[in-house]
């Protein structure tokens, strides 16, 4: 049996502190974007696009927990 909320902050939580899938973390975008300000001396476009890219990791995954916490209680009652 899982125990989906606590789950879920635990998704989140391993999404804002460590890698995901070693490709991308909240560090590695940050300095992304900075790299990106040097090159262009555009911060606030630059930030609201590091922000949004932040936004949509975290709703997606947000949404995937909601739907397997939905799924398993469906599942639950119908057993």
């Amino acid at each position: 049996m899982i125990i989906v909320p606590p789950l879920v902050n635990n998704v989140i939580a391993l999404l804002k502190d460590s890698s995901l899938a070693s490709v991308i973390t909240l560090l590695k975008l940050v300095h992304q974007g900075q790299r990106m300000i040097s090159i262009t001396f555009r911060p606030v476009e630059v930030y609201i696009a590091v922000a949004a890219i932040y936004l949509i990791l975290t709703t997606v995954l947000t949404f995937f927990t909601d739907w397997l916490e939905r799924e398993m209680a469906r599942r639950g009652a119908a057993t």
